[in-house]
């Protein structure tokens, strides 16, 4: 199951997250994907902060492998882009790695957009999951909107088949060693 809080943002609200930057709020109609709301970054023309940030941090096992997923959406995009993130940190507070996804720098329709197979690094105790957008400059003819709904954050298990897999492949390397001896 999804380890995100109110990742679908029907709250009304921004719960559970946490922002920097200016321009972070929830939405309806077309600033959700589905259900009643969704959150959006507004770029505007008298905007100052060049970064901004919307991100959840949830407790992650080293070694554990993950996937990150959002609706991504874009409009009037003028000076701005946005992406999905994901940073380790360590039991200090210390970032260990980030992965980020393809940036949006055009305007496009709601696009899911994910992070496959990612395996929380040696030492990781958190990860935080985000939607980072980018003032480039300020937008001189109007704003840019960046839509995010519905995140997803799970723990990948493996499928019966791969586990079968390692399975025989674990016979296979025992009755060598008993062979050659």
């Amino acid at each position: 199951g999804n380890l995100l809080l109110n990742a679908d943002f029907e709250t009304g609200d921004l719960t559970s997250w946490s922002t920097f930057g200016q321009g972070w709020r929830t939405g309806t109609g077309g600033d959700a994907y589905e259900g009643i709301f969704g959150a959006v970054c507004d770029v505007l023309t008298n905007d100052v902060d060049e970064w901004r940030g919307l991100y959840q941090n949830v407790a992650v096992v080293s070694g554990e492998t993950y996937s990150v997923g959002a609706w991504l959406r874009a409009v009037a995009l003028e000076s701005s882009t946005s992406w999905l993130e994901i940073q380790w940190f360590d039991s200090m507070g210390g970032l260990i790695s980030q992965t980020q996804s393809v940036h949006i720098t055009a305007d496009q329709g709601y696009t899911w957009t994910t992070l496959e197979g990612l395996v929380a690094p040696n030492a990781a105790v958190t990860a935080s999951v985000r939607a980072i957008v980018n003032m480039g400059s300020q937008p001189v003819e109007g704003a840019d909107f960046h839509t995010i709904d519905d995140f997803q954050f799970d723990t990948v298990i493996p499928e019966p088949g791969t586990l079968v897999l390692c399975g025989i492949g674990l016979y296979i390397l025992i009755h060598r060693r008993r062979a050659n001896r």
